[in-house]
């Protein structure tokens, strides 16, 4: 059926309340004159209490595979597991080894600044021929997360280049040199310093740390947080999600050759 004015109404009373709502500025001068802005502009939404306010399930993660057969000479592999939400202290440790997987194209074949040390350059572009591009995957929510490698490359290596990213998970789980974990780091801090040197964008970081951990101390501990990741650390959380159930997603030609999921699993063991 069509969408009409009460279905609206009854989404923004159920998800678009006082109770759900947080207003920030920046360069403010006058808070009272901020206040009542606020107010003359969102005092009309009606507060609702009790059941009608609709409050969100936690989600679940699965697993399983897909698979999308086209008539395309490439193919694009993903397999990724369930990671942690944003509040796990493991959060940072997996924002230290996506930097470490790193991304890369057959379009950017990485430079000073532009991933030239990461894994995604060096052991699968650089070293494989039928590698077009690779990446990690890194995601966090708030009940759970994902991580894992995605591969792009020429359908008829579709197995080739399953084994290199079951080979390249499970190199992960084995001891990262040094040099290797501190320069991810040094990355990781680099951008993240960069995605806030904007007002508004520290506000923004602000706001959601607010909602995310209640409160506004993580942004100015963040560069602690990560110098805090160990190599160690990083081995136990790739051995950690390895013995999870994956995920596989498949979209390409000859998606055929990509073994089943199950067997994927045992070999990752």
């Amino acid at each position: 059926r069509q969408m009409c004015i009460r279905d609206s109404q009854r989404f923004q009373l159920e998800n678009i309340n006082p109770s759900r709502i947080i207003v920030c500025g920046a360069g403010v001068e006058h808070h009272g004159e901020f206040v009542a802005l606020v107010e003359s502009k969102l005092g009309s939404i009606p507060s609702v209490e009790g059941t009608q306010v609709r409050t969100r399930e936690k989600t679940e993660y699965l697993g399983g595979e897909t698979r999308n057969l086209t008539e395309a000479n490439d193919i694009s592999i993903a397999l990724t597991f369930e990671s942690v939400p944003w509040t796990n202290p493991n959060m940072a440790a997996f924002n230290v080894l996506n930097t470490i997987i790193g991304s890369c194209s057959s379009f950017s074949t990485g430079g000073p600044g532009k991933g030239m040390h990461a894994r995604a350059t060096k052991r699968f572009l650089n070293a494989h021929h039928f590698v077009e591009s690779a990446s990690g995957i890194n995601f966090h929510f708030s009940d759970s997360g994902l991580f894992g490698l995605q591969v792009n490359g020429v359908s008829t290596y579709a197995g080739q280049l399953t084994d290199l990213l079951v080979r390249e998970l499970r190199a992960l789980a084995e001891p990262i040199p040094e040099e290797e974990v501190r320069r991810a780091k040094n990355i990781l801090k680099s951008n993240i310093f960069q995605a806030l040197e904007r007002q508004g964008d520290v506000l923004e970081e602000g706001v959601k740390n607010l909602k995310t951990f209640g409160s506004l101390d993580g942004i100015g501990n963040y560069a602690r947080i990560v110098d805090a990741v160990t190599g160690d650390q990083i081995n136990s959380i790739v051995r950690d999600i390895l013995r999870s159930k994956p995920t596989l997603i498949v979209q390409g030609g000859d998606v055929g050759r990509v073994p089943s999921l199950d067997k994927i699993h045992n070999q990752l063991q």
